[in-house]
């Protein structure tokens, strides 16, 4: 989801008076014009609307991510993310303990741009070198840095750290994931080179390094940077997911194409067998963009995924009844119905 999707920044508007203007076709700044004024909305809100798109676009044109930081409420800043990915600095601190003011910052590792930096106390890690770090980012993206990297690295270094932040923690907890980051990695199937470790370990680690153990070092740097790299593929998933449950049920309810919705119902985790096992799901979507009103128009590529999937709990219009039949290849020809169902509690996997 896009910052050109959302009308929520505006005063007066809410999620009910959004989701109006979604359902009467306004899903872009660019259309509320030629829509009149929409059922629901009066005139001093759309004169808002309109005063608001007319700053806004500008401000995006430029850029401003702080403005639309100030803008959006706290629980909708991650819709910052799709337009500002590319300028993301994505980072995350070890440390010898919880408490800044008792406790060191060991190592921080940036990700921004496929690169990957680490800097290391006592070698490389400064004031400096951290805002040089940031210094093109538009974005910061942490998991848990509200309450503890940001804070632990301006109490340690001296520095103010305002540019505009999104905690991965918040959106991951209202998609129903819960726990660390390794946990959550888990459940969502995100790899990494050293699953073993934890953040105790970092510790132990780092104090080997101090006892002249060069290879201890090597291992907290990998596992430092893995958490930073992860952070991207976290922050891919949640907003491609927020993305289906916030706005494409309402925006795309014209449509049947209900599988193609659906953030998770692509090939990447099933061994997908066409070009596009890579792309990310709105890829997929894009390049296939339906409806699949019938079996035979749904990718191959897709039914594995579709029959190994658990279901997001906050959709209720789900595909209920999969019935296969082997009527040529490896795959099965699949025959779906929608119906209502009570939601489920877990989240999708």
């Amino acid at each position: 989801m896009r910052i050109e999707n959302s009308f929520i920044p505006v005063s007066g508007v809410g999620e009910t008076t959004e989701r109006r203007l979604w359902e009467a076709g306004v899903t872009r700044w660019d259309e509320f014009h030629d829509a009149g004024n929409p059922r629901g909305v009066g005139t001093t809100t759309a004169d808002r609307i309109e005063s608001f798109i007319a700053e806004a676009g500008a401000r995006l044109d430029d850029g401003d991510s702080a403005y639309f930081d100030r803008q959006f409420p706290n629980g909708e800043r991650w819709r910052l993310y799709e337009n500002f990915a590319d300028s993301t600095c994505f980072f995350d601190i070890e440390t010898t303990g919880l408490d800044a003011r008792r406790s060191q910052v060991t190592t921080v590792s940036f990700h921004q741009d496929s690169q990957t930096t680490t800097l290391v106390a006592g070698e490389d890690l400064t004031a400096e070198a951290v805002r040089e770090e940031f210094a093109n980012a538009k974005l910061l993206a942490t998991f848990n840095g509200r309450r503890f990297d940001v804070p632990f690295l301006e109490e340690s270094l001296g520095i103010d750290i305002d540019t505009p932040h999104l905690d991965l923690m918040y959106p991951c907890r209202r998609v129903g994931l819960s726990g660390g980051l390794k946990p959550i990695e888990t459940e969502l199937g995100i790899d990494r080179d050293r699953p073993d470790l934890s953040g105790r370990d970092a510790i132990r680690l780092w104090r080997k390094h101090q006892r002249g153990d060069d290879g201890a070092l090597e291992t907290l740097v990998s596992y430092n940077r893995d958490d930073t790299v992860n952070l991207q593929r976290l922050a891919d998933t949640i907003s491609e997911t927020l993305h289906a449950d916030v706005f494409e049920p309402v925006a795309g309810s014209t449509s049947s194409n209900w599988i193609h919705q659906h953030p998770r119902l692509d090939c990447r985790r099933f061994g997908g067998r066409c070009r596009g096992q890579n792309a990310s799901p709105r890829a997929l979507r894009a390049s296939h963009p339906g409806p699949c009103t019938r079996a035979s128009q749904i990718p191959s590529c897709c039914y594995g995924h579709i029959l190994n999937s658990r279901l997001d709990h906050r959709l209720t219009r789900v595909a209920q009844t999969i019935v296969t039949s082997r009527l040529s290849g490896d795959w099965p020809r699949l025959y779906l119905s929608v119906y209502t169902v009570t939601p489920w509690k877990n989240p999708i996997r």
